[in-house]
């Protein structure tokens, strides 16, 4: 039991200097609400309901990416598990996920439901939507282009109009 301990402690240690490593912990991480175009601090995110789940899916459009610094930030939809409303905001993604991943990309993308021990999310997922638009309804496309108005519904449809085993 006693090695078992041990080498948790060490995982964890390890787990921690990785992901202090891929960004700057003093950096400032703010929110923009798309709604109101109105700026809260990453800390006041803590203050929203934030459910019991471990995962959280969204999908939105890239921003930015730096894969130096192993961040993204994407303008997203509403975030039904975590009770967010549509926003922008950065999140920390490990390197190989933003590969493929480019500025104006719109994206599905699964993160943590939490923020790690430096304040900042965390995505476990995120990958290219390629989907034949003709398949989706003339207001899910516009969703698409507008994703201050993307809703579950359009998101749903979303998903089902994707090829298998994305």
């Amino acid at each position: 039991m006693t090695i078992i301990r041990k080498l948790s402690t060490v995982l964890i240690a390890a787990t921690a200097f990785s992901l202090t490593a891929c960004g700057d912990s003093n950096a400032k991480q703010s929110v923009t609400h798309n709604d109101d175009h109105s700026t809260m601090e990453h800390h006041d995110m803590d203050k929203m309901p934030s459910g019991d789940m471990m995962t959280a899916m969204a999908m939105g459009r890239v921003i930015s990416v730096n894969q130096a610094s192993g961040m993204v930030t994407i303008e997203h939809g509403p975030v039904k598990a975590l009770d967010w409303p549509t926003m922008t905001m950065p999140f920390m993604a490990d390197s190989k996920h933003l590969i493929s991943i480019k500025k104006g990309d719109f994206v599905d993308m699964e993160m943590m439901g939490k923020p790690n021990q430096d304040g900042k999310y965390v995505l476990t997922n995120i990958g290219t939507i390629n989907i034949d638009r003709s398949k989706l309804s003339k207001a899910c496309v516009s969703m698409m282009d507008n994703i201050k108005s993307l809703d579950q519904s359009c998101m749903t449809d979303i998903r089902e109009a994707m090829p298998h085993g994305h």
